[in-house]
């Protein structure tokens, strides 16, 4: 079994995978200044977390948009999509954030 047909059985799309992982690393560098998001008169701080989230979401949807034009979208892909998704929101903050993190203490460190 090689790596495509892995990710096949596993119903994840790489594509999917590393624009959420690579939105989470964006949205951690370039959105540091945005902390709070404002509705009304009420204001929500806004973790990295959250930005990950709202930049992965809009940057999956885009990617789903631009793929689907002119083919209609399966059963068996929506699951895909989902599937890739969650995994990699998960996968970044439970595994991918912590490590990064701890990589780049130990680096400022010396």
């Amino acid at each position: 079994m090689d790596y495509s047909q892995f990710l096949k059985l596993l119903h994840l799309n790489p594509i999917i995978i590393i624009l959420v992982l690579g939105s989470g690393f964006w949205a951690k560098n370039y959105l540091k200044k945005w902390t709070a998001l404002r509705i009304g008169k009420y204001s929500v701080s806004v973790s990295t977390a959250w930005k990950t989230l709202i930049v992965g979401t809009i940057f999956t949807a885009i990617y789903i948009l631009i793929t689907s034009q002119g083919v209609d979208i399966t059963k068996e892909m929506s699951i895909e999509f989902f599937v890739s998704y969650i995994f990699a929101t998960s996968f970044y903050e439970l595994i991918l954030a912590p490590v990064s993190d701890w990589v780049q203490g130990k680096m400022t460190k010396k």
